[in-house]
């Protein structure tokens, strides 16, 4: 790659950005570029937030199962002993 003398920033993010030198300088556009950064921070956060509280639901689901799973077996179990005993 041949230098060109043009400066450019960019998000490789979901709604990214891109910002380069043109008629007005990268330097001038420096508000525009934070507050969009900051924004694709707290899309990422809010993403993570919602993806653990998802996968937290199912753990909470397949223990739940496991659970039921468990004193079904074991009412078997009593229900066998029970029988075996009369």
């Amino acid at each position: 790659m041949e230098p060109t003398g043009i400066l450019a920033f960019s998000i490789d993010e979901y709604r990214g950005g891109m910002w380069q030198d043109g008629q007005t300088l990268l330097e001038d556009k420096l508000l525009k570029i934070m507050v969009r950064v900051e924004e694709a921070v707290i899309e990422r956060n809010e993403t993570w937030r919602i993806n653990r509280e998802y996968f937290a639901a199912l753990e909470e689901i397949k223990r739940l199962e496991q659970e039921q799973l468990r004193l079904k077996q074991k009412e078997l179990s009593d229900f066998k002993d029970k029988n075996l005993a009369c």
